[in-house]
């Protein structure tokens, strides 16, 4: 149980200790702080038609399965798209194709001259996630 609050770089021990002033306050830095932090689902879509809750934007980058699968294989390094699709294994080209397109207007590949595939730095940032998918799976789902 929290034994002090701390508002605007000032300690409270208890709530009880409040003046009205503190309470007024609180009141209002919290209804900021709800404002601000609702839940995804109940602020829907913005006027720029994309979510913009930070957990809401990444899922929809990762929906599907292939996605972090070919983040997964880029972050570990450049591939040409018949790597790719050995790699990922029973990828149809039209789906790779796709979602190698989407991937690089997202800004999280690039294609060089060459015609390998890599991760940018915002791609490669994924390996965090990536990591804590299998620390999860390795703790939860085995």
């Amino acid at each position: 149980m929290c034994t002090s609050y701390v508002i605007n770089e000032r300690a409270y021990p208890t709530i009880t200790n409040f003046t009205l002033e503190s309470k007024l306050l609180l009141t209002q830095q919290l209804l900021y702080i709800v404002k601000f932090s609702v839940p995804c689902y109940t602020r829907g879509m913005e006027h720029t038609g994309k979510h913009s809750c930070p957990i809401t934007q990444v899922a929809e980058l990762l929906s599907d399965t292939w996605t972090i699968l070919i983040m997964r294989a880029l972050t570990e390094g450049p591939k040409r798209f018949t790597e790719l699709e050995a790699w990922l294994g029973n990828i149809s080209s039209r789906t790779l194709t796709r979602k190698l397109e989407r991937l690089q207007e997202e800004g999280m590949i690039v294609r060089a001259e060459t015609g390998c595939y890599t991760a940018t730095k915002k791609g490669a940032g994924l390996k965090i996630i990536e990591r804590a998918m299998i620390k999860y799976s390795d703790q939860y789902l085995k």
